[in-house]
């Protein structure tokens, strides 16, 4: 291979590199931050009226829910209405949240008059989420 060559081959690679490491930068604001050990999950929780809303998401919240996400450039994100992020220690499957989730909420139906609570339930992994979201309004 020639000095040309060489230098040619060297000068792509340093392109190469520099535009990686500006989508990268580019997509921070639109990914979650990933920890090691840990599995990230995006859940919906759709229920019949909004009455509902509040002590729900007390519960989930007391469970390790939030209603907000962190992105890569470490900024808080809000979650749409009705959405969660659960961050979970090893490696939970979607169907171990979900029963997780649809038990907290069978208990919590049994124990006040919720007979029309009516959850929709939809629970995602979130291994490669790409999103737009409001900085957070809360603290």
């Amino acid at each position: 291979m020639s000095v040309d060559n060489v230098v040619r081959h060297y000068k792509q690679n340093e392109a190469q590199r520099e535009s990686n490491r500006v989508k990268e930068k580019e997509r921070e604001p639109h990914t979650i931050a990933p920890l090691d050990g840990h599995r990230d999950f995006i859940l919906r929780i759709q229920l019949s009226h909004e009455r509902h809303y509040d002590q729900i998401h007390d519960l989930l919240e007391e469970s390790g829910c939030t209603r907000t996400v962190i992105t890569q450039d470490g900024v808080k994100r809000d979650l749409p209405h009705a959405m969660f992020y659960l961050r979970a220690q090893g490696s939970p499957t979607n169907q171990m949240v979900f029963e997780a989730v649809a038990e907290i909420l069978n208990e919590h139906a049994d124990l006040h008059p919720l007979d029309d609570l009516n959850p929709q339930i939809i629970v995602m992994i979130a291994q490669d989420v790409y999103l737009d979201l409001d900085v957070s309004k809360q603290p």
